[in-house]
């Protein structure tokens, strides 16, 4: 099977992941080619994989170049797997419909929020180019339903969990001394992460006024990301008008994420909205509990009481209990850490992914006659 994927190239975080992944387990029984609409981590890895990657730049030259290079290099023998706005936009440009699928890897309605132009103007971009796409995956059942609110046909979506790479996890080995390199001393404070791109969908606001809760607990809540300066700069200040400095530090963007996952106790996701959230993957593999929002993307994955603690979507009052729950019992941190394992190695590998999608693959190729 020949597989074309077009993403993001400067995008971090669950999507790039998530895209990494996935090309991985393809390229095991496949041919993959991937465009890479900028550089960065995807078209390194590709590299390092011998597999196949042409970075395009952003020009309007380049733009009109590559829509001939895809209708003149890939016929209808190739699927084409495109992921975010710009690949969707130049598949739609490129004409191929009939054998392009595309991925939703979050809510877009929340995508510019903090941006008013460019939500108005993008937005409309992205739900027009809906026409030009044959078949759309999500990676929560949520998001399946946002994209049918927006005109997508039910027989034409379907959801499909993120996969986790684990041969990354266990080949990775723990820097000990991360945290004091962060600049971090834990003493004897629980450690609780939060790795995420500083975004109001993430929730980092709910994590904020949760700590108001728990001055008097033993924790340190360590928040691993970066974004927009002015955002990041408006939590640090509410930070320090709460006198919360002792408790949440944000140590920006960091390439060692394996290590901060080693480092921390309990994981922690507070979004507004979110897929099958890589980070709560990531650690779990590595046995960390999650108290995390009762999102899409965790329905299936952290029952309460079992993998983790889960409280509504917003409630920081409930965050804060489930936190000083975790934080009083050392053995059901241990319990939870273990069945969140055993679940996502049963259930959430790439290898389990890449399957289900080419599952698809071979629909659109048997439609349209390949």
């Amino acid at each position: 099977m020949n597989i074309l994927h077009i993403v993001n190239g400067n995008d971090y975080g669950g999507a790039t992941t998530q895209v990494s992944a996935l090309i991985k387990a393809q390229n095991q029984n496949h041919r993959v080619f991937v465009v890479s609409i900028g550089s960065g981590r995807i078209s390194t890895t590709c590299n390092e994989l011998g597999i196949e990657v042409k970075v395009l730049n952003i020009s309007i030259l380049q733009w009109l170049k590559f829509i001939r290079f895809i209708r003149n290099e890939f016929s209808d023998r190739w699927i084409i797997h495109v992921h975010g706005l710009k690949p969707m936009l130049l598949a739609a440009l490129a004409g191929l419909k009939k054998q392009t699928i595309t991925t939703i890897h979050s809510d877009y309605r929340y995508e510019y929020q903090t941006q008013w132009l460019k939500e108005k103007i993008a937005l409309q971009i992205f739900k027009r180019t809906f026409s030009r796409i044959s078949y759309f995956v999500t990676v929560s059942e949520q998001f399946k339903e946002v994209i049918i609110n927006d005109g997508v046909n039910p027989e034409r979506c379907t959801f499909i969990p993120n996969g986790l790479d684990t041969s990354l996890m266990d080949d990775k080995k723990q820097n000990p001394e991360f945290l004091k390199e962060a600049g971090i001393n834990p003493e004897n404070n629980l450690i609780l992460g939060l790795a995420a791109r500083i975004h109001p969908v993430k929730g980092i606001d709910v994590v904020i006024e949760a700590a108001t809760l728990l001055k008097n607990e033993q924790i340190m809540i360590i928040v691993a990301g970066t974004g927009e300066k002015k955002l990041v700069d408006e939590y640090k200040q509410r930070v320090n008008e709460l006198s919360l400095s002792d408790k949440i530090i944000f140590i920006g963007f960091t390439e060692d994420i394996y290590s901060f996952y080693h480092s921390i106790d309990v994981n922690l996701l507070a979004s507004y909205s979110e897929g099958l959230s890589f980070s709560v993957l990531e650690a779990g593999y590595l046995k960390k509990p999650v108290v995390c929002t009762d999102v899409s993307g965790m329905k299936d994955l952290i029952d309460d009481g079992i993998q983790g603690v889960k409280v509504p979507v917003g409630d920081s009052e409930a965050f804060a209990a489930g936190i000083k729950k975790m934080a009083e019992n050392e053995d059901l941190r241990k319990e939870y850490g273990q069945a969140l394992y055993r679940r996502i190695k049963d259930n959430y590998t790439s290898d389990v992914m890449a399957a289900k999608y080419e599952n698809i693959y071979k629909k659109i190729l048997t439609e349209i006659g390949a």
